[in-house]
This record gives C-alpha cells, sequence and structure tokens, in this order.
C-alpha cells in the first residue's frame, strides 16, 4: 500500500469506556480493524489504549471525498 508525504485529512478520537466495559470496548475496536481494512478510502487506522479506560482511535484518508464517506457511511 503506498501512503501520501501527508495525511492531512484524519480524525482522531478519544473514548472513555464506561464503568465496567473496558474489555467490552477493548474487544469492539480490535475487531473494528477488519472493517477498516474494508474500506476503500481509509488509509490508516490504528487504535491505542492509554489507560484501563482510555482509547485513541485514529484513521487517516487520502482525500477529503473518502474523509467525508467514511464520516457519513
Amino acid at each position: 500500500m503506498s501512503t501520501p508525504a501527508s495525511l492531512p485529512y484524519a480524525f482522531v478520537a478519544k473514548v472513555v469506556a464506561a464503568d465496567g466495559q473496558h474489555d467490552a470496548l477493548a474487544d469492539l475496536l480490535a475487531g473494528a480493524v477488519a472493517l477498516a481494512n474494508e474500506e476503500v478510502g481509509t488509509i490508516v487506522w490504528f487504535a491505542v489504549r492509554t489507560h484501563a479506560d482510555t482509547f485513541w482511535i485514529f484513521d487517516a484518508f487520502p482525500d477529503e471525498a473518502a474523509r467525508d464517506a467514511h464520516a457519513n457511511g
């Protein structure tokens, strides 16, 4: 896969799990990577756990149209 030198079209989201839902959210995000990999316009997608209840999701797109399709799809 080829990626551009810069990725100006991206989302970063902080997600905090509800009490008792930490593992469920981790499982959901682990499964979401397969969906992101199937999405044509998504160049990069990953989730990071920075605390027991805090996750960050980053995804990037080659252009505004792909980002908008992701946000509205």
